[in-house]
């Protein structure tokens, strides 16, 4: 028997060799028929969704800016800048944008796009049978919110003064309006497009952007190619594929065989790039407009309670984990807001390091005397900094459970309030520090947006509220920076560190830097100086 077994396991072992071989011959043909025009880029997973109406992550924002135009985007400046708006005009009281659109504009089948397409693609993503996550971003135009919850049958703040100019009304006055309309859910598809959620495999939609869907094979790839209708000048890469590619280590292994032409660098890779002379000259890093957190459940005892929640975040030591397990790819936070945005405090203190006076009271009558949960997701990279964190507030005087969990179940624990700590972050859907403060800290019953800690605090409320009024950028930063006071305070979360995005390109790729914003990579101006 024994003897069976022994040859048998060496039949599966020589078999698992063979079909290892098959791949890599496969793969090495796939690799020779690559087309010298086309950007070889990898996703982790196949896109949740390409309509615009659902897309809520990061991937599929990138992908959103590739394919959808949108009445302005962010440009490689970071600045905003006209998409399918050639110009605008904001009335003297900051209610009424009067949009002017190119004459040139047509999606990828040549059909000219005028202002019903942008008219009837804001009511479908404030259609309530579309429930679209993000409709929050057109709510301010007068008569969303009336059209979303089905009490009206059209909006009325949206008005054509003909194919080429579009009236936007807003309910009142908002700082931040323009950079709302560069996010999915404002992208533009044509006017018959259905009200209803859709697209899969075989129903794919028609794209207006830089870019075009030319093949979608779940678990394999997603390609584009270059819109020949789109306004801009041509497409300096006129192909992109995208390959699914799941295990991080696995895109570095074909990145470092050629087989990809730019990703972004796993953690456990860092020294290795950076270290190694043939790729440090290609390794290129940018501030990410991010916060990672540890967040509380502040409906839960013994969260509930601010001096728990403020010793956690004392017993926190941000830098040795960003030394240690981020390679120092990540700037220690002291706030809600990263560097660089509207409303970020250089002075504020936040609640630093301090293991005495943490473990005073968290090893005291405040410890609960139980194991508390910690949610992360199930990816090796968070789960390694959750162990990470959950030592730390061990030696404080708690008992930590790690609790992985795939994106499913994840989201839909803090949909529920079924958590006590959760490792997370929040990335910016525009440039602006409200959106690190609105979504996150504004109460909301339902836990909906950010908010899924149930934090709520009406001093918030009502500054969040006469920020978003107000048309001046200064008073608006500075409004901020008093929520962002009361937030560290209050600790709903513990404000843990900034990450950095860093890429490795091939040497045969030029013109290419990360943006900070997710939704302004285009790849403008990239150039494969391969010669095959």
């Amino acid at each position: 028997m024994k003897r069976r077994t022994r040859n048998f396991c060496r039949a599966l072992a020589l078999a698992c060799i063979f079909l290892t071989v098959v791949f890599a011959v496969f793969h090495a043909g796939d690799w020779r028929a690559r087309r010298p025009d086309t950007l070889e880029l990898s996703l982790s997973d196949n896109p949740t969704t390409l309509d615009p109406a659902l897309i809520k992550d990061v991937a599929g924002g990138r992908l959103a800016a590739l394919l959808y135009p949108n009445l302005v985007r962010y440009g490689r400046d970071e600045n905003l800048t006209g998409d399918l708006a050639a110009s605008w005009d904001v009335s003297p009281d900051g209610l009424v944008y009067t949009f002017h659109l190119r004459p040139d504009m047509r999606f990828a089948d040549g059909r000219p796009i005028t202002a019903r397409d942008v008219r009837e693609s804001f009511h479908r993503s404030l259609c309530p049978d579309v429930a679209s996550p993000r409709a929050w971003v057109l709510m301010g135009i007068e008569g969303a919110a009336a059209f979303h919850e089905g009490r009206a049958e059209t909006i009325d703040g949206i008005t054509m003064e003909s194919d080429a100019v579009l009236r936007l009304a807003l309910e009142r006055p908002s700082g931040t309006f323009l950079s709302l309309l560069t996010m999915p859910s404002a992208a533009v598809l044509p006017a018959q497009t259905p009200r209803k959620p859709m697209w899969g495999v075989d129903n794919l939609p028609t794209c207006g952007g830089p870019y075009r869907i030319s093949l979608l094979e779940p678990d394999i790839a997603l390609a584009l190619e270059a819109n020949p209708f789109y306004y801009g000048p041509s497409a300096t890469v006129p192909r992109i594929r995208y390959r699914i590619i799941r295990n991080p280590f696995a895109a570095v292994s074909e990145f470092r065989q050629g087989r990809l032409d730019i990703i972004e660098i796993p953690d456990a890779f860092d020294r290795f790039f950076l270290n190694d002379p043939r790729w440090a000259p290609y390794v290129d890093s940018v501030e990410g407009q991010n916060t990672f957190y540890l967040g509380f459940n502040c409906t839960r005892p013994p969260f509930d309670n601010r001096d728990f929640r403020r010793a956690i975040c004392r017993s926190i030591d941000r830098q040795a984990v960003i030394d240690a397990i981020l390679h120092g790819k990540a700037t220690a936070a002291v706030g809600p807001i990263p560097p660089g945005l509207s409303g970020y405090d250089p002075h504020l203190a936040g609640l630093s390091y301090d293991l005495a006076s943490a473990r005073g009271i968290l090893s005291g009558p405040a410890n609960p005397q139980r194991p508390l949960g910690l949610l992360v997701l199930s990816n090796s990279d968070s789960i390694v900094v959750a162990q990470a964190l959950a030592g730390q507030l061990a030696a404080a005087g708690l008992q930590i459970e790690v609790a992985p969990r795939e994106r499913a179940t994840f989201k839909a624990l803090l949909r529920d309030g079924d958590f006590d700590m959760v490792y997370y972050s929040w990335v910016a859907d525009y440039p602006d520090g409200e959106n690190f403060l609105v979504p996150l800290f504004a109460t909301s019953p339902e836990r909906s947006g950010g908010n899924y800690t149930a934090y709520s605090n009406f001093r918030v409320d009502g500054l969040l509220a006469r920020a978003a009024a107000s048309n001046d950028a200064l008073a608006r930063a500075e409004l901020y920076r008093e929520v962002s006071t009361i937030v560290v305070e209050d600790a709903p979360r513990a404000f843990l560190w900034h990450s950095r995005r860093v890429t490795v390109r091939q040497p045969w790729i030029s013109g290419y830097r990360p943006p900070r914003i997710f939704n302004a990579e285009r790849f403008e101006g990239v150039r494969i100086d391969r010669a095959d």
